[in-house]
């Protein structure tokens, strides 16, 4: 993240792609469903069609390369609506509970040292409009050189891992500080205040 990867300057043809090998006892419950809308760099994409090798623009302004892609069927998944608008996103929103969304604190007193935040989807169902649904489809989840926030649908900004960390878990050395749930559900219900105000 922030121009440390290598992958930024180099061509599609010099890198070898990676499979990942799907362990079907380990289920994460983060990634992307198929519909995300995910920017490339030849413009809104979904994730579902994302391809190893491609680009997509993240929150650092460069354009990283996916190396992996995690792909894995799922049926009644537990995820999280989160409707058009909120979020900074420009349609509705379908995350596994456990995907992690980078959120600005808008100055939280609680946080005088943080502009931004990792929060877990599950913590926004406690948000006015934000449904808990159970998805069926696939999950996606591009796995890059360094740990990555992608735009997605517009104005979202969602947590990816880094190859060397795997679908499913933060780096325990991460750039984001990711907040537990409790504490992420009082953050955002402080957040909408602030946002009022």
């Amino acid at each position: 993240m922030f121009l440390k990867d290598f992958t930024r300057t180099a061509t599609p043809g010099s890198i070898t792609p990676v499979t990942v090998p799907a362990d079907h006892r380990v289920r994460p419950a983060t990634g992307l469903t198929g519909g995300t809308l995910i920017e490339t760099e030849t413009g809104w994409q979904m994730a579902a069609d994302l391809r190893i090798g491609q680009r997509v623009h993240t929150l650092d302004g460069g354009a990283a390369m996916i190396l992996g892609l995690d792909r894995r069927p799922v049926r009644d998944l537990p995820a999280i609506r989160i409707p058009g608008g909120l979020a900074e996103t420009c349609c509705d929103l379908i995350l596994p509970c456990d995907q992690y969304l980078l959120t600005d604190t808008l100055r939280d007193p609680h946080m005088p040292d943080l502009d931004l935040v990792l929060i877990p989807a599950r913590a926004w169902a406690s948000q006015p409009c934000v449904t808990e649904i159970r998805y069926t489809g696939e999950i996606i989840t591009p796995l890059f050189a360094d740990e990555e926030i992608l735009w997605a649908n517009s104005g979202a900004l969602l947590h990816c891992p880094a190859i060397t960390t795997g679908p499913g878990r933060l780096p325990l050395d991460g750039f984001f500080l990711p907040l537990p749930e409790a504490e992420a559900r009082a953050f955002l219900t402080r957040r909408a205040q602030l946002a009022l105000a």
